[in-house]
């Protein structure tokens, strides 16, 4: 019985190593096939990182002519605002001086005007200060009223007043 029980200890070691052997050729397949999975996704993931580093190339890439884009913008403005500031200068220049060739004439008009109201003035009170003097008067004619009715002719008087003189008669000379 001896030999019978070594036997099957020895089948039995051989089916634990057939086994064992089976296992490890299962792992070893599962092992690859792991590696095969994880070299595809790695290969995946090499893609999409390649893919982000082009597509962030591409990004800075538009970003750089953006920002070249925007600085030739910035100094066309900067030109263009010059350039308006020194037409704006020249043209509130030319206003001045416009202005003040006008104020210049507006002067003088003003001051011909003064002399002339002052020549007109001068005369205006001339007259009125010679129009001031009583001067003498011319003698008057006058007509004396009827005092009494009298039967017969109308009884007119003319009458020439000078001073306190009376000069009567129908013969006047004025």
């Amino acid at each position: 019985m001896c030999s019978g029980g070594n036997d099957r200890r020895r089948e039995a070691k051989r089916d634990a190593e057939r086994r064992q052997q089976e296992a490890n050729e299962q792992a070893a397949r599962r092992q690859r096939e792991l590696d095969e999975q994880a070299a595809a996704r790695q290969a995946e993931l090499d893609a999409l990182a390649a893919q982000r580093a082009d597509t962030a190339r591409q990004q800075q890439d538009r970003r750089n002519q953006l920002e070249v884009q925007a600085q030739r913008q910035i100094a066309a403005q900067t030109a263009r605002g010059v350039e308006l500031s020194r037409q704006q200068d020249l043209k509130i220049q030319g206003m001045r001086q416009a202005s003040e060739a006008r104020n210049a004439a507006v002067r003088a008009e003003g001051e011909r005007k003064s002399r002339v109201i002052k020549t007109v003035g001068g005369a205006v009170s001339s007259s009125l200060r010679a129009m001031a003097v009583k001067q003498p008067m011319a003698p008057s004619a006058g007509q004396t009223s009827q005092k009494d009715r009298k039967k017969g002719a109308a009884n007119k008087q003319a009458e020439l007043r000078r001073g306190s003189t009376v000069t009567r008669g129908p013969n006047l000379s004025i």
